[in-house]
């Protein structure tokens, strides 16, 4: 959730216990609906950046438009990225006896986060066999450095997560 930014949703819904059908029979627990705004300006532009510690920004547009013989095409990109470089308070081992000899602060390193991703769509509007039919792509990638396990007791260094993904879809209605 921290990766989808708050301009992209209209509303979030969440469903305790027994969800609607429409979510699939996997959802024992609950759901997390997020409702993407649906603009039906003939043009729009919605952005956002915003900064915070340890080199952190967050960047967002979204922009569109519908021509009056029905035709439109909408945008929505964003990025994410943080140094992650903040202090923490650790032990220090002496790896010749993996004996405690120190506990002090020190930096993270190698711990940057990089997100980013787009959607665009295109498709006609407003016609007698479609209120809508729109051919669209998601491309997404998520970058992560690695510096240490979960507990802190290894560094790793230069390991890094990466992952990418394509969605492609076709909407309609009547």
């Amino acid at each position: 959730l921290n990766n989808i930014p708050v301009n992209f949703a209209e509303r979030i819904e969440v469903y305790k216990g027994v969800v609607p059908v429409g979510f699939g029979t996997d959802a024992l627990g609950g759901v997390i609906n997020i409702v993407t705004n649906k603009k039906k300006r003939k043009w729009f532009l919605d952005t956002s950046y915003s900064y915070g510690s340890f080199n952190t920004h967050k960047s967002y547009v979204h922009f569109g438009q519908t021509f009056r013989s029905g035709l439109m095409y909408e945008i929505n990109a964003f990025q994410n990225y943080s140094d992650n470089d903040y202090k923490v308070f650790v032990p220090i081992i002496d790896l010749a006896t993996n004996k405690k000899i120190d506990e002090r602060w020190v930096k993270r390193f190698n711990d940057a986060y990089r997100s980013g991703g787009i959607r665009l769509e295109t498709g006609i509007t407003n016609k007698p066999y479609a209120d809508y039919l729109l051919a669209g792509i998601i491309l997404s990638k998520n970058d992560k450095d690695v510096q240490t396990g979960a507990t802190m007791d290894a560094v790793y260094g230069g390991v890094k997560m990466k992952s990418e993904s394509g969605i492609p879809s076709i909407r309609y209605k009547k």
